[in-house]
């Protein structure tokens, strides 16, 4: 039996340069279609980022408010309380001294709402934001909020070590006696509302009277306003007008 092989004619090089080219192209418009995808998700995460950061700026601006109005109160009711020492009219003013010790007594646990960015931090989400000056703000502004939680927390343990004697030894809590007449005082950390001067229903008294030393307090009031009101110029102002920055940028972001 005859056996007839089929001969292939060669291809020439325009038809190997002609497959090469669609086979880069094919390899190419793969890589690209891959990025493109790569590019929108990263994109669609930055957008899901800087709206949950938006947020989380929103509530620390409450926040900062809140403590800013607690502290304005404060040194009100410190100011009035030196007013008594100079006037040397607290033992005939107890009632009112009743009221502005509780509202120095006021504390708020504020707590920076930082958990996207440390989520951020940790995850490698910055990458996702091109805007290079807005990553270097926000570096900025939750370096200093975290200061500002340790300056916080610094007043805390300053109150605890000024009034502890205080409250032990001479104020009575008037949530011990069931007294309403300081009700309101809460309102500053509540509702952001000033409290108004009560009409008294019934008289205070200082326990172990012959023991409290009405200069001493009045010191210990002096120091804490005075590192209060560093804190208040140095960290929170600060964080407020960094916390503005960044929702305006954000907001310009979205656009």
């Amino acid at each position: 039996m005859e056996v007839h092989h089929h001969s292939h004619k060669p291809k020439n090089w325009k038809e190997h340069i002609t497959e090469f080219i669609m086979l880069f192209a094919a390899v190419s418009l793969g890589f690209l279609a891959e990025n493109v995808r790569e590019h929108q998700i990263e994109t669609k995460r930055g957008e899901v980022y800087l709206a949950e950061l938006e947020t989380d700026l929103r509530n620390d601006s409450i926040g900062l408010y809140g403590i800013t109005f607690l502290i304005q109160n404060q040194k009100e009711a410190a100011d009035s309380i030196y007013e008594l020492y100079k006037n040397k009219s607290w033992e005939s003013r107890i009632n009112q001294l009743y009221f502005f010790h509780s509202i120095l007594s006021l504390r708020t646990n504020w707590e920076p709402n930082d958990a996207t960015w440390e989520q951020a931090i940790n995850s490698g989400t910055l990458r996702y934001l091109d805007n290079k000056e807005l990553v270097k703000k926000l570096k900025e502004y939750y370096f200093q909020i975290k200061n500002m939680k340790n300056r916080e927390n610094r007043i805390l343990t300053m109150m605890d070590n000024y009034f502890e004697e205080y409250r032990q030894n001479h104020f009575v809590s008037p949530s011990i006696t069931g007294n309403k007449d300081f009700a309101g005082i809460l309102d500053i950390v509540n509702k952001n509302s000033k409290p108004k001067m009560p009409v008294f229903t019934a008289n205070q008294k200082i326990l172990n009277r012959d023991k409290f030393d009405f200069e001493t307090y009045v010191n210990q009031i002096a120091r804490l306003q005075g590192t209060r009101n560093q804190d208040l110029n140095l960290f929170i102002f600060k964080a407020i007008d960094m916390n503005k920055e960044l929702l305006n940028m954000l907001r310009e972001e979205g656009k």
